[in-house]
């Protein structure tokens, strides 16, 4: 099925994408499709963290008043 893809039907579905997606969110996606990939095979190798990510620490009624 895309065994018959060339060089010139890539650059047309690039040109594509650059169109409905915009040239900005190109890096937003990539990013975007790295984590998702990453995380699949954390998933699969059972190396997720379970263990939800530490807050800042809670300012004191003090420390409000001075800002």
């Amino acid at each position: 099925m895309f065994a018959d893809l060339s060089w010139s039907h890539l650059l047309i579905l690039g040109g594509i994408a650059v169109l409905v997606f915009g040239a900005r969110r190109f890096p937003e996606i990539g990013r975007s499709l790295g984590q998702g990939i990453n995380n699949l095979y954390r998933g699969m190798s059972g190396k997720l963290d379970n263990d939800p990510p530490a807050l800042p620490p809670d300012r004191s009624s003090s420390d409000r008043l001075r800002d």
